[in-house]
């Protein structure tokens, strides 16, 4: 495991918080984390991965909201760029797979502190908990 994603794990062992890792990637300076999580009463998954050799931490929240089929794109489209603009960070788009995800990338000189990670990680959860509501309208 990377040096950046040790001292993350090390917050969260510390803070004792309730985020149980369920998957580990490593290849080279790569560390990548995954979480079950629940915003509200949507599961998530929580994607960290630490790359030491771009200096970043990228920080992204999968099926925020599953989107139908049949929902109304443009309607969709609207609202993710009313709240982009409302906040400097995360954000929030659709993916491939129709679901809406929410993105922030921590840039760095020399290192980045697991406590660091763990705010912005909580702010991004907070950011989510606050639109999810209004965002679940286009399921």
């Amino acid at each position: 495991m990377n040096k950046t994603a040790t001292r993350f794990a090390d917050c969260l062992q510390a803070k004792m918080f309730p985020m149980h890792i369920i998957k580990v990637k490593e290849d080279g300076n790569d560390t990548v984390f995954a979480f079950g999580q629940k915003i509200k009463d949507n599961e998530v998954t929580i994607i960290i991965d630490f790359d030491e050799d771009s200096k970043c931490v990228d920080l992204t929240i999968l099926d925020l909201v599953k989107l139908s089929g049949n929902c109304d794109k443009k309607k969709v489209y609207e609202k993710l760029n009313e709240i982009n603009s409302s906040y400097r960070f995360p954000k929030f788009h659709v993916n491939e797979e129709n679901s809406i995800i929410s993105q922030i990338t921590i840039p760095y000189e020399s290192e980045v502190s697991g406590e660091m990670v763990f705010d912005m990680l909580r702010s991004m959860m907070t950011f989510c908990h606050n639109v999810v509501d209004d965002l679940n309208k286009y399921r």
